[in-house]
């Protein structure tokens, strides 16, 4: 099993994917890492608006929307939805 201390400084590999691909639960909870709420925006008025999760294998595709802003400065989403094609 490779480990991302041995990747160097350079490389594209990271922590979270030098152990090959991730799982759908890490990868969303990676993208909830690097969303934008209130609390994270510097007062600026960014937000992450959605975020979607594409699984290619079960040609899917599954997406939370911005609802608006809980009152500690975090975000309120959709539950998720999972949108595939009709065959």
């Amino acid at each position: 099993m490779p480990s991302s201390r041995r990747c160097s400084p350079n490389s594209k590999r990271t922590a979270r994917t030098a152990d090959g691909a991730m799982s759908e639960a890490r990868l969303r909870e990676t993208l909830a890492e690097v969303g934008f709420d209130a609390r994270a925006a510097g007062g600026l008025p960014v937000r992450t608006l959605w975020r979607s999760v594409f699984d290619t294998a079960e040609r899917s595709m599954s997406t939370r929307f911005y609802l608006g802003d809980e009152p500690d400065g975090s975000i309120r989403f959709s539950k998720e939805l999972t949108f595939r094609p009709a065959v």
